[in-house]
């Protein structure tokens, strides 16, 4: 066959059929190449994104540490700054002493220095300096300085010849005990004699002189004398006047004083008395705990020596002070004074507080006890200028007759018989110490140790005093339990035995 020959159409087409279909393939090929390439190209792009993202994220937690380092460094170095001043000022040149000015009814009471003007912490100043601004006479010696008020200097007073019938004060030299009136009063520090000086605390002033107004400003203490008929709150006490024997028998107990209290009031007249009560059969009580050793105290062998009344119309005369006085063991431990009661009945009181604590009361303690006759008037006075200062349109006996309603007036509070105490386990007194299983033990066992209850609830009428829950009185284990069983209060009892 000669070569030059074209061969059948049909060849030619099954050529061309495979041409197409392998140009097809490779195009797809070359399709996915491209893909492939743009794909990764992306990917690329993707983690390029991301580190930048990284670095940013990085930066921005870079810059806060920054921030927040920069300003610790500010804070510390001011703190450093305050403190090298604070430094730099303590540790400067000294500053010159203080120096204290005194003006006493409108005339210079000379200076004190700062040493002498505050003695442990407590503002003083130079008593005699100020008696002779108030024109009193100054007829002490070394030893003593009596300040006499003139005749003409307060009304009221008559004498100052020393017969006792004159306003007087008494400091003695290193002593923190003054007499005003006659009235043993404390000191916050003692007083120090000068040459022609008596340093006192200044607090005095205010606290036992009447009509007189002590301000301080800065370095400047000013006294002013106001008008007011006698000079001092404490005034001497009258001579008693004599009363029928047989009274106040108990009054005296074991300190052998036998002067009764001064009424301030007649009695209220009453319809005859009841007849006395039946001498009582008291049965002898059981205790958990041994107290054979306080059987002396809460049953005394003198059974009627503490029946002493005092109340609004039996009042305790200012110098009636105890002999006898004691340390109270179950003083509440807040940082208050350790109180004190006669001997007897706080031996008495601890044979209690044995028993209580046996039976499971362990929180009760002692809050109040004795009180002075100086400290009871301390105490209303203040209570009475504190209703002045809280309603300024009372009249000074208005807001003493308020005050009269919760703080006893100065001789009516038995207080200072030495014979009774406050004695709780809350915050302070309240009449919810009624709803304690603590009250509810006393109630039951008090009488056993010799002590009522002086205020009981709905006597109000006969005691003057409102329900105290918290008040409890020593009168020994006979009258305490007669007392208990008859529902009585002291008053009451007393009335009975025709005392």
């Amino acid at each position: 066959m000669n070569r030059n020959t074209r061969p059948p159409e049909s060849s030619d087409g099954a050529r061309r059929v495979n041409n197409s279909a392998d140009y097809a393939r490779r195009r797809a090929a070359y399709a996915r190449a491209q893909e492939q390439k743009a794909e990764a190209a992306r990917q690329r792009a993707r983690e390029k994104e991301r580190r930048r993202e990284n670095r940013r994220r990085a930066g921005r937690v870079f810059l806060g540490r920054l921030l927040v380092g920069v300003l610790i460094f500010l804070v510390l170095a001011a703190v450093a700054a305050v403190a090298f001043w604070i430094h730099f000022q303590h540790t400067s040149a000294p500053q010159e002493p203080v120096s204290v000015r005194y003006s006493f009814c409108g005339t210079d009471g000379g200076t004190l220095e700062e040493a002498s003007a505050y003695r442990g912490g407590v503002l003083c100043l130079d008593f005699a300096r100020l008696a002779a601004a108030l024109r009193m006479t100054n007829v002490g010696d070394g030893e003593e300085m009596r300040f006499v008020v003139r005749p003409d200097a307060s009304g009221g007073t008559t004498d100052s010849a020393g017969t006792g019938r004159d306003e007087d004060v008494v400091f003695r030299d290193g002593s923190d005990v003054a007499e005003v009136n006659g009235q043993a009063v404390r000191l916050a520090v003692p007083a120090l004699f000068g040459e022609d000086s008596c340093l006192i605390p200044a607090a005095f002033v205010t606290r036992y002189m009447c009509g007189v107004t002590l301000t301080q400003k800065g370095n400047t203490v000013t006294v002013e004398r106001t008008d007011a008929d006698t000079l001092f709150l404490l005034q001497r006490a009258d001579a008693l006047s004599p009363i029928p024997e047989g009274d106040y028998s108990g009054l005296g107990g074991e300190t052998g004083q036998t002067d009764p209290p001064t009424p301030v009031t007649d009695p209220p007249a009453e319809p005859d008395p009841p007849s006395p009560p039946e001498e009582p059969s008291v049965p002898t009580p059981t205790f958990t705990a041994d107290l054979s050793a306080y059987e002396q105290y809460m049953d005394p062998a003198d059974r009627d020596g503490y029946l002493i009344l005092v109340n609004n119309s039996s009042t305790i005369d200012a110098s009636y002070l105890p002999t006898d006085l004691t340390d109270v063991a179950d003083t509440r431990k807040d940082g208050r004074n350790t109180q004190k009661m006669r001997l007897t009945a706080e031996k008495a009181l601890e044979a209690m507080y044995i028993e209580m604590r046996v039976c499971g009361i362990t929180d009760v303690s002692v809050t109040s006890a004795y009180r002075s006759y100086e400290y009871q008037t301390t105490l209303f006075n203040m209570y009475t200028q504190n209703e002045m200062a809280a309603n300024p349109s009372l009249t000074l006996a208005q807001a003493q007759a308020i005050t009269a309603t919760y703080s006893a007036r100065p001789g009516t509070s038995e207080h200072q018989t030495g014979l009774c105490c406050d004695m709780h386990n809350l915050p302070s007194a309240d009449q919810r110490f009624a709803q304690t299983e603590a009250y509810r033990w006393l109630s039951e066992n008090a009488w056993k140790f010799g002590f009522i209850l002086r205020f009981p609830e709905n006597k109000e009428s006969v005691t003057g005093i409102s329900f105290e829950p918290w008040h409890y009185r020593y009168v020994g284990r006979y009258h305490a339990y007669a007392i208990h069983e008859a529902g009585l209060c002291l008053e009451e009892y007393l009335a009975q035995l025709g005392r």
